[in-house]
């Protein structure tokens, strides 16, 4: 297997561990029950975006340790690391001595533990769309106890500016773009790509483009070559989040979807380490998204 074969698989890991989710539950617990008498000391998010969108609240000083996906932000990034949903540290996150897990997916081996240890779980759902990522802004907060006025401010401000980033559009003309997760080095082999039922489509929307598989039901795609010359998508949006591209490679990226497609696509790296992360901070890749579909509007 490929190092970028390898990096591909590892973030789409990442993504379906993030996919695998349901609403707020814990045994069939309403989210109201959540108050504030029940707020946690000492909390760890199985997801990055939890951790994130629980920092921007207010809560970062009652999160215990991080996942390994965890990028964001430096004043979290300090703490312990115990894995992840699917392979989570258990003796660490025994040591920590959280009161509370929060998770996306079923994560069984979590959920087991935590029976097993006395410790609350409860899981959010806020990854399929713009909505559902509001969404659980709200649940997080109710979660860790608050009135719910941060949410409120934190989900209007993150609605305001995803409005604006669709204002800005100036022409009717939408171009047709392909959002690319990654492929073999030196070819388009086991290309993955951005489908319909994910918030990177309809951020594609929203920055005044249109996501060439925005009626694929699914969220992430593997595209065969013939597909992909079939649709011919006019800009190409390479997400490497948190990596440095340097300009010769992305010189080569440009040439090696030239070499497929007629005419040539524009092609764009968006390194941006919060890219396939869907907490508010999708308000920084909508903007990027839209300076890179209409880059002289």
């Amino acid at each position: 297997m490929t190092a970028v074969r390898g990096r591909i698989l590892f973030l789409l890991l990442a993504i379906v561990a993030i996919a695998l989710s349901v609403w707020l539950a814990d045994g069939g617990d309403s989210p109201h029950k959540d108050t504030a008498s029940a707020a946690p000391r000492s909390a760890i998010l199985f997801a990055p975006n939890l951790s994130e969108t629980a920092y921007m609240l207010g809560h970062g000083d009652r999160i215990a340790a991080v996942t390994d996906f965890c990028v964001w932000p430096p004043l979290l990034l300090a703490k312990p690391r115990v894995g992840g949903a699917i392979n989570p540290n258990l003796e660490r996150i025994a040591a920590l001595e959280p009161d509370l897990l929060v998770v996306q997916g079923e994560a069984s081996a979590l959920r087991e533990f935590a029976g097993a240890q006395g410790i609350r779980l409860r899981q959010v759902k806020m990854d399929d769309d713009v909505e559902s990522i509001l969404g659980g802004v709200v649940t997080l907060d109710l979660i860790f106890g608050g009135d719910g006025t941060r949410a409120a401010a934190l989900v209007a401000q993150t609605r305001d500016e995803l409005a604006r980033i669709s204002r800005l559009q100036v022409s009717e003309r939408r171009p047709s773009v392909l959002v690319s997760l990654g492929h073999e080095p030196e070819s388009l082999d086991g290309l993955y790509a951005v489908g319909g039922g994910g918030f990177l489509g309809e951020l594609v929307d929203i920055a005044g483009g249109t996501n060439i598989f925005a009626d694929h039901p699914r969220a992430y795609l593997l595209l065969s070559l013939e597909t992909l010359v079939a649709m011919a998508p006019e800009v190409v949006l390479e997400l490497r989040p948190g990596q440095s591209v340097a300009p010769r490679e992305r010189e080569a990226l440009q040439d090696l979807w030239a070499k497929l497609l007629r005419p040539a696509p524009r092609v764009v790296v968006v390194d941006f380490d919060g890219a396939m992360i869907p907490s508010p901070r999708m308000v920084e890749t909508a903007r990027i998204f839209r300076e890179s579909i209409h880059p002289r509007s």
